[in-house]
């Protein structure tokens, strides 16, 4: 037997035990896998020689208790690494000695170690009950990066981790005093949603924590001028809630709804407050830029309230808005008017979906949310003039009657003057589209939301000139329908209008206007090169007015200016009339 492998491997046992020298067992160690494989490939074992198979069993079992006798940490993770390195092939049945390998690094500089009854019972099960005794040690001991190592070596949740991290810090910054200030709350919120998404937080998770948080702000209480801040604090608490809570795979829109109306409630005390002492509402008071944020800024920052599972289509149905009269009011008039005129902000900057939304929430009738959805549904085709409420009808009557009024004003005064020649037709008024005009009339009664209401008569007047029903229109490739309008061989004398009401409703990017803004110039300016004598020279004048209004549609015009280089060798230079631009 003085052959036998198993030999090399009691010189492994003793120089690890006894004399600490590791790198000279790694060559003994070594040498036996040589011995080993060179029986395996011979096939047969000489008679003075154990079977291969034999052998690989009693390596594993020496191996497995060269780890229980080692007797220190150090001891353990060296052995530990020397079997990663050479052998884990023979104890991998029996151990996972890259991960308890990985786990003795973890805790090489604490003075923890694995437990023996994992080692000598080790399975998948037991190697997480072990992990989630030490993190819990190491948790409570404020080591949250090592613990966090030994979940994931685990496969354990870190979400708890993370969470207990961020308290920790909270903790900190009220026992030294900057709890107080508005600021450090602000950068501190901002740092608990910045370590959710480095350590990539589950969403419930961090939603949860958010809102727990916004739970203990502001008991009821008298409304003074110092709840303005904490009111702000809280809504961007519930605001961070719900950015985190769309994050889900399947973000349920009821959960979504209720945190933004906890929002809105806390914006309404805010303008009440803001209203009773005087100032201006805090809520579109703005922030000068390079400053440090603030509780609004950052709520503005994670604002969920453009998420497609809130802006259903149903939020447009005119049949689903509070009546105007008899409505049940759910809140007290200083609350609805303070309401009302943040709904009145909302439809200013088109917000149409979430005015709808609020006014849901609270049960407010507002007439100039219903008269802009009155005109979408007039555009659309939705709605014929005959169906609209009572009221509306009496506003196109009306609004129809002032029209003619002025038109038959209009027309006396020509009749009576013999020095002005009538216009063609009497002065009588130019056919118009009924619908065209009912939407005017609409546009024109609306105060706040006129936005909205003249991107939907410009999309109307698209579809009329395209030939195409409202529809088609808004479910074509915005680009598309933006090239058609700009390329049309009569255009109309509100062209810019039209062309803008398109880019603002389907939300086109700068960078795409001025690319089809440089491409429709491009192509008027070769059509100019066919031309000759005075009809090019009038129109290079007009193509020239034309281009720069419509690169005005851009919002950087330097990116019309690129995309225009981009395609210079598209432009035939040759031709006189380049050296007039």
């Amino acid at each position: 037997m003085e052959d036998c492998p198993l030999l090399l491997l009691l010189d492994v046992y003793q120089l690890c035990l006894q004399h600490k020298n590791y790198t000279e067992a790694a060559e003994r160690l070594r040498d036996f896998q040589s011995s080993l494989l060179s029986l395996q490939s011979a096939g047969v074992s000489p008679a003075a020689s154990p079977p291969a198979s034999w052998l690989q069993v009693r390596a594993s079992q020496l191996l497995q208790l060269l780890i229980l006798q080692s007797r220190t940490p150090y001891e353990r993770r060296k052995v530990l690494q020397l079997l990663c390195d050479g052998a884990s092939q023979w104890v991998g049945e029996a151990l996972d000695v890259h991960k308890l390998s990985a786990l003795a690094q973890i805790l090489r500089e604490q003075p923890l170690s694995i437990s023996q009854e994992l080692l000598s019972e080790y399975s998948a099960a037991g190697l997480r009950v072990e992990c989630q005794r030490l993190l819990q040690i190491l948790q409570d001991g404020g080591h949250f990066s090592l613990a966090r190592k030994v979940a994931e070596l685990a496969e354990l949740p870190t979400d708890s981790l993370v969470i207990e991290e961020v308290l920790k810090d909270q903790r900190l910054l009220q026992q030294v005093g900057q709890w107080q200030s508005p600021q450090s709350r602000a950068h501190y919120w901002r740092k608990c949603h910045q370590t959710f998404s480095t350590h990539q937080l589950s969403p419930g998770a961090a939603s949860g924590f958010f809102r727990s948080q916004a739970a203990g702000h502001l008991a009821p209480g008298p409304l003074v001028p110092e709840q303005a801040e904490g009111l702000a604090e809280k809504e961007l608490l519930l605001t961070l809630a719900g950015h985190w809570l769309s994050l889900s795979d399947c973000a349920p829109s009821p959960a979504l709804e209720e945190l933004e109306q906890q929002i809105w409630e806390c914006r309404i005390t805010r303008e009440v407050v803001s209203r009773r002492a005087g100032g201006m509402s805090r809520l579109y008071r703005p922030h000068p830029a390079g400053t440090v944020p603030s509780f609004s800024s950052l709520a503005t920052l994670y604002s969920f309230s453009s998420l497609p599972a809130l802006n259903c289509p149903l939020l447009l149905d005119i049949s689903r808005l509070p009546p105007l009269h008899g409505a049940h009011a759910a809140l007290d008039a200083a609350r609805t008017q303070a309401l009302s005129s943040l709904i009145d902000r909302l439809l200013d900057e088109s917000r149409v979906h979430e005015a709808s939304r609020v006014c849901k929430y609270f049960q407010l009738p507002h007439r100039d949310l219903r008269l802009a959805l009155n005109c979408r549904a007039l555009a659309t085709g939705e709605t014929a003039r005959d169906q609209l409420h009572p009221d509306i009808q009496a506003i196109l009557t009306e609004g129809r009657e002032a029209q003619e009024s002025v038109w038959n004003r209009r027309k006396r005064l020509q009749r009576s003057s013999s020095q002005e020649r009538a216009p063609p037709g009497g002065g009588s008024p130019q056919p118009m589209d009924p619908l065209l005009r009912d939407l005017e009339i609409l546009k024109d009664e609306c105060i706040h939301g006129k936005i909205f209401c003249r991107q939907l008569l410009c999309v109307y007047e698209l579809s009329q000139d395209l030939g195409c029903s409202f529809s088609d229109v808004s479910s074509r490739d915005a680009g598309e329908i933006l090239r058609s309008l700009l390329s049309c061989r009569r255009p109309p004398p509100d062209l810019s209008d039209r062309a803008q009401a398109v880019i603002s409703s389907h939300g086109i990017p700068p960078h795409t206007v001025a690319q089809i803004v440089a491409e429709e110039g491009l192509r008027s300016w070769r059509v100019l090169g066919e031309e000759r004598g005075q009809a090019h020279v009038y129109n290079a004048s007009e193509i020239r007015r034309s281009f720069l209004q419509l690169a005005k549609l851009c919002p950087d015009p330097t990116l019309v200016g690129l995309k225009l280089l981009d395609n210079l060798g598209s432009v035939p230079l040759t031709q006189p009339h380049c050296s007039e631009y």
